[in-house]
């Protein structure tokens, strides 16, 4: 039940995107209850069809197939910015690719539904405050470094990378990754899972020790979720899978360096 005192979301037109039908359920019926009308989605893929109309989305974080982070990336690419708060039960585990992503709020599971509807009213505020003359935010050029054993692989990322307009630089092991990184002091990290010598996850491990704000997007011919959520806990920025889909690679470059900046 809502708190008397909670905030009326009266003609508030809500996405709500969960995989499982309870939590959907529940947070529709406490959305609608304090007044909002909502939209719901089973899975991030169906909700694009409802962006343009919508003020607002709830959605979980991980999902099968798309994540939360993936619809995050897909509102991003729009003209109208809608703002995204993202509800989880791995919030300890993930705390830092929670942190580094743009949502407008994070949500621990379970929800209390009148927390629900001041955080809901609060963004809205603070989205409405927002000068709507506002210019799109732009990123220097900044500098990657790729860690890539595979020649072609690696040549296909460096032409991407340059094309994008970032300095680039490339390592075919982990070892001389770490080298390099105090010489070419990267902005971001791609780096491969599957490596000779040493594993893509014990660099990743190395690289946040001695950095721990450096965006590492790590890359993978697994899309298994399990992998991603291994990655991530570890403190990956993201990861990306072969094949490669090269503006999502471009848009989660830029979103690492405005991260970075």
């Amino acid at each position: 039940m809502l708190n008397v005192e909670s905030p009326s979301l009266a003609g508030v037109c809500i996405l709500v995107v969960d995989d499982h039908d309870d939590g959907r359920e529940a947070l529709e019926q406490v959305l609608t209850q304090a007044g909002a009308t909502v939209i719901p989605a089973a899975s991030a893929r169906a909700a694009l069809t409802h962006l343009d109309a919508v003020e607002l989305i709830v959605t979980d974080y991980f999902m099968p197939g798309e994540t939360g982070l993936w619809l995050l990336e897909r509102v991003g690419e729009r003209d109208r910015t809608v703002p995204v708060i993202v509800v989880t039960g791995y919030a300890d585990d993930y705390a830092d690719q929670l942190a580094r992503a743009p949502f407008a709020r994070v949500l621990r599971k379970p929800i209390d539904p009148g927390h629900l509807c001041e955080t809901i009213a609060a963004v809205l505020r603070d989205a409405s405050a927002r000068s709507p003359g506002s210019s799109p935010s732009t990123h220097s050029p900044g500098r990657v470094l790729i860690v890539e054993d595979e020649e072609q692989v690696a040549a296909l990322l460096e032409d991407a990378v340059a094309e994008f307009g970032y300095g680039v630089r490339v390592a075919p092991t982990g070892v001389e990754a770490l080298r390099l990184v105090p010489e070419f002091r990267p902005d971001v990290v791609l780096l491969d899972l599957a490596l000779p010598e040493m594993s893509g996850d014990t660099v990743l491990q190395r690289l946040r020790q001695s950095d721990p704000h450096l965006p590492v997007i790590m890359v993978t011919g697994n899309t298994d979720m399990d992998v991603a959520r291994r990655m991530l806990s570890l403190g990956a920025f993201d990861y990306v899978a072969k094949p490669f889909d090269l503006s999502r690679l471009g848009r989660m470059l830029e979103a690492a360096l405005i991260y970075r900046s």
